[in-house]
């Protein structure tokens, strides 16, 4: 928490208690949508049921609570004083920057009065990153400046304390690896807070000694491999189930399998291209119903196969999502182009929405191993 003397600078008038006053003044409701940029709690997002995970939340509550807590005081200083003039704009980002801080507290207050739990976003959330920005930009102000300087004790306090809390991170984020229930995306939101850090122990590691007994997020995500490394060994007492093919060698078939079957439907399009008459069908072609319920029963294969895809953490929505709904699109249009255009291009669509489909049904199998 940033005190009197480290915000010294930044004021004009008044002391920093009274400033405080001020700011408790400005009007904390959130806009209308009542949805704030920070989903902590289970009130905006699924609750968190796992243990391990509910624990690492924990740590992670205390750890943000001190950048939040800084940044809150440098908005309540440009809120209530003539830090940059009388620009609105400032003025304006400041309180709605402390609406959503405000927002953050409270749903901190909910989650230890028991009102709610956390949420599954806090763990992946990227807003609360930026105040992590902010402090360090904060401090590097400070840091710069003589050991003797007031505001670069407080500062180093501050920072001695966010190493600590960081340092204790580590233990609840290896039992997550080590049970299996740690994904990617929570371990880049980690990871960018941890990384930050880093950058500073890089500038003011002289300044700042705790900042060398910090482990780099480097060796913390060694440590978290092999934790992960471990559950998947078996364990004492239970049988490996054995198997005359390694897993590297299923994925390279999976692979091949679906390269092979893409690479034929591009040599029989090619074929059926060549000797198309290139005009359009009718209506009243048994082909074209035939198309119809072709492309019925391909818009249901693939929304079947979405479903179990969105609960899989392992495969990533960007890799998916998107091809999705150009085959989709695709399939839908292959009837519409049947009547409109030359057959070729509707079979053309057709194929596209074969390729993802048989893409889907890959992706799935690779989760699944």
């Amino acid at each position: 928490m940033a005190t009197a003397s480290s915000l010294q600078a930044h004021s004009t008038t008044g002391t920093v208690r009274d400033r405080r006053a001020d700011a408790r003044a400005v009007e904390w409701e959130l806009p209308g949508s009542g949805l704030p940029k920070s989903k902590v709690s289970s009130q905006f997002s699924s609750p968190i049921k796992n243990e391990s995970l509910k624990s690492l939340a924990r740590r992670l509550q205390s750890l943000d609570s001190i950048p939040i807590t800084i940044v809150e005081k440098l908005y309540e200083v440009i809120l209530t004083t003539r830090l940059d003039g009388e620009d609105p704009k400032a003025k304006s980002w400041a309180r709605q920057s402390l609406r959503d801080i405000n927002s953050i507290w409270q749903q901190f207050r909910d989650i230890n009065m028991n009102r709610h739990t956390f949420g599954t976003d806090y763990l992946t959330d990227g807003n609360i990153i930026g105040y992590w920005t902010k402090t360090f930009s904060h401090m590097s102000q400070f840091l710069s400046r003589l050991p003797e300087d007031p505001a670069t004790k407080e500062n180093i306090g501050k920072l001695g304390e966010i190493i600590d809390r960081m340092a204790a991170l580590e233990e609840p984020l290896l039992l997550v690896a080590s049970r299996g229930t740690l994904n990617a995306d929570i371990l880049a939101s980690i990871g960018e807070r941890w990384s930050r850090l880093d950058c500073m122990a890089e500038s003011y590691r002289d300044a700042v000694p705790s900042l060398r007994k910090l482990k780099s997020w480097e060796n913390v995500v060694q440590s978290i491999e092999l934790a992960m490394a471990d559950t998947q060994k078996p364990q004492p007492g239970n049988k490996a189930t054995p198997g005359p093919v390694s897993l590297t060698k299923i994925t390279a078939l999976l692979w091949l399998t679906f390269l092979i079957t893409a690479l034929c439907n591009v040599w029989t399009f090619s074929e059926g291209y060549r000797l198309s008459p290139h005009d359009s069908g009718t209506t009243q072609d048994s082909d074209f119903w035939f198309l119809l319920q072709g492309c019925i029963s391909q818009v249901f294969g693939m929304g079947y196969m979405i479903i179990p895809l969105l609960k899989k953490t392992q495969v990533r929505r960007r890799f998916w999502l998107p091809p999705t709904i150009v085959a989709m699109i695709c399939t839908v249009l292959a009837v519409p182009l049947y009547v409109s255009s030359p057959k070729e291009w509707s079979a053309f669509c057709m194929l596209t929405g074969t390729a993802v489909q048989a893409f889907l049904s890959l992706q799935l199998a690779l989760a699944g191993e």
